[in-house]
């Protein structure tokens, strides 16, 4: 009995391996079908209608008859602001910025800064009241979307079409340049523009030449009449020296 029990033991001691062999499937890839069979196939394949989207109902902001809509004293006094930016800079270029970030936005105010110009920022909310019912109406269709200004007490359009041609971020829109409103267009041909002191030179130098040739053509009869008049002299003499 002992004998059979360790015979057991044994045998359950031992592991059995058994082999098997993997095999890959047989996949293979269907054929194509004979065109009779996709025209088939596309002539009855139904055609589904797009899901009718219900169209949600506008929500109205309702305001309450008792809400005072005039701007506080804080935005009267930043309305002032802008006013006072209109009249104490010659130059207000109207700019639509691209998104950007703050560093790029550093960078940008430190160029024109370098050129004796700024960039500033103010809100539609504010520019518009500013320039409503005064001489700079027209300005009003500037003012879409978020707006940046570039503001000088002395006009620098050339200086500022330079550098807004090197800044992708920046989109030229118009602006104020000596009381005159112009637009995209009109900057960049006043950018083309010599300075200031070389047209006026070339102004009076216009102006001269008129005062010049209407001398000349006064005294031009006059001259004439003295040469030929010498001429006559030098004739005679030689005419009497010859008889």
């Amino acid at each position: 009995m002992a004998a059979h029990m360790r015979r057991c033991l044994l045998a359950t001691s031992q592991i059995h391996l058994t082999q098997v062999r993997y095999r890959r499937p047989n996949i293979q890839k269907p054929r194509p079908s004979t065109r009779e069979r996709r025209l088939f196939e596309a002539i009855t394949q139904p055609i589904l209608l797009p899901e009718v989207q219900k169209l949600q109902p506008v929500k109205v902001k309702h305001i309450s008859p008792g809400k005072n809509e005039q701007p506080s004293d804080f935005e009267q006094f930043l309305i002032r602001q802008c006013k006072k930016m209109f009249e104490d800079h010659k130059m207000v270029i109207v700019c639509q910025p691209l998104p950007m970030s703050e560093n790029e936005k550093r960078e940008i105010r430190n160029k024109f800064r370098d050129a004796g110009m700024d960039l500033l920022h103010h809100g539609n909310k504010l520019i518009r009241p500013a320039v409503m019912d005064t001489r700079l109406t027209n300005l009003l269709p500037f003012f879409t979307g978020h707006n940046l200004f570039i503001v000088s007490t002395e006009p620098r359009v050339a200086e500022m079409v330079k550098i807004v041609r090197r800044i992708p971020q920046l989109h030229l829109l118009g602006g104020l340049v000596d009381n005159y409103i112009l637009s995209k267009e009109a900057l960049i041909r006043n950018s083309k523009l010599p300075p200031l002191d070389i047209t006026r030179g070339q102004l009076v130098t216009l102006l001269n030449m008129g005062a010049a040739k209407t001398h000349s053509l006064l005294g031009s009869h006059q001259q004439t009449l003295s040469r030929n008049l010498e001429q006559y002299i030098k004739d005679q003499q030689e005419k009497n020296n010859n008889s």
